[in-house]
């Protein structure tokens, strides 16, 4: 048969060991060595970006964010590659280092 000729043996505990190490290299990898690991945050925050989904689902409080930031600081990690900040000066800092349409809104803003 085509498909005994396809197959072959896998072992369960190997793959298993494997996802097993995948996800803990990624871990240590998004908490420890990420570029954004300075920023300070929740940690599972640091690894997935489902637990600001399931904070956000699960709190009755719109305030959480405001709580993150009176808890960590004015710059927090919501996710692997999110940022919060609460200082309104940081927009400047943050939009006018490449965006060239922004940096012309903010201008003629402020």
């Amino acid at each position: 048969m085509l498909s005994d000729t396809l197959s072959f043996p896998v072992n369960a505990n190997a793959v298993w060991y494997f996802i097993i190490i995948i996800t803990i290299v990624r871990y240590f990898y998004l908490h420890y060595t990420h570029p954004l690991s300075e920023f300070r945050g929740p940690i599972l925050a640091s690894y997935t970006e489902f637990w600001g989904v399931w904070n956000a689902w699960r709190k009755s409080d719109p305030l959480w964010l405001v709580d993150l930031h009176k808890r960590y600081g004015d710059v927090i990690r919501l996710a692997p590659n999110v940022l919060s900040f609460s200082q309104p000066e940081a927009i400047k800092e943050i939009y006018l280092s490449g965006f060239h349409k922004v940096r012309k809104l903010l201008s003629q803003a402020v």
